[in-house]
């Protein structure tokens, strides 16, 4: 999946992810690691599958999304240290957001899906 990545000096700050429709290895784990496209749309804005970004406070933030029922899902990402709810926006487009998986898990907040569980799905 086409990636750009934006850094202020070495920290990673945002990421953009293109929406690709096709059978590849990538498409197919990103497809099971996301539950696939939120689109069949194919041309504007949405040709981005995700955007995402880093932050704190996962527990206030996960407990907005369920007070609000967004459709989010969540994810640990990076070999472990990140959880990341993705959360559907109304045009198909995903938000990821991306918080340390040592502060999730101190909050009791787990993944429903890892990513090296959709790689062994994919395969």
């Amino acid at each position: 999946m086409p990636l750009v990545s934006l850094h202020v000096d070495d920290v990673h700050a945002i990421h953009i992810a293109l929406f690709r429709n096709d059978t590849s290895m990538t498409q197919r784990f990103q497809d099971n690691y996301l539950g696939g496209p939120g689109t069949d749309v194919n041309h504007g804005s949405v040709v981005i599958d995700h955007v995402a970004s880093y932050g704190t406070g996962v527990k206030d933030m996960i407990a907005r999304l369920d007070k609000h029922g967004a459709n989010s899902l969540r994810r640990q990402a990076n070999a472990g240290d990140l959880l990341s709810p993705f959360i559907d926006a109304p045009n198909g487009m995903r938000v990821e957001l991306n918080f340390d998986e040592a502060e999730a898990k101190a909050d009791g907040i787990r993944p429903a899906m890892t990513a090296q569980d959709a790689v062994a799905e994919t395969v």
